[in-house]
């Protein structure tokens, strides 16, 4: 829904120089951001929804959200230490 909405906004806005340049840097750094994103309260979300309107494969947003999640702060392997 959010990527039918923003759909519009984003197309035209890619033909300017500085949002096509954006644009192609959350490409590049989008896994970092997936992983890390999981570690900020409230990141998690917004890096979602950026990937969503920037048309990140999903299949691969999926990957490095799973790669996050199980080295992230709450994941089982971390809770461990603590018992």
């Amino acid at each position: 829904m959010l990527r039918r909405f923003m759909s519009e906004r984003v197309v035209p806005a890619r033909r300017k120089k500085k949002a096509a340049e954006t644009s192609a840097m959350l490409q590049r750094q989008a896994p970092m951001l997936i992983v890390f994103g999981r570690f900020v309260l409230g990141v998690r979300f917004v890096v979602g929804a950026t990937m969503c309107v920037t048309r990140f494969p999903y299949h691969r947003f999926v990957l490095w959200n799973v790669i996050g999640e199980i080295t992230g702060p709450h994941s089982p392997a971390s809770r461990q230490h603590l018992s």
